[in-house]
């Protein structure tokens, strides 16, 4: 699974994020999720809240999460 941020004035769909991502990784390695968030959980030290992200991920596939 992926989370992507991208800009809010930015036209971008999944069909053109997997094309590039194509070019770039290997096929195995190609996320088969991608979630859209507009802006990454932050920790006070400005790091990624990697916790948050995967609480987030559960509660976007569990619709009784959330």
């Amino acid at each position: 699974a992926a989370a992507v941020v991208v800009e809010p004035d930015a036209v971008l769909t999944v069909d053109d994020l997997l094309q590039l991502m194509r070019t770039r990784l290997a096929g195995y390695k190609l996320p088969r999720i991608l979630h859209f968030l507009e802006a990454l959980p932050l920790t006070a030290s400005g790091k990624v809240a990697r916790q948050k992200v995967i609480e987030a991920f559960a509660s976007l596939n569990d619709p009784g999460r959330g």
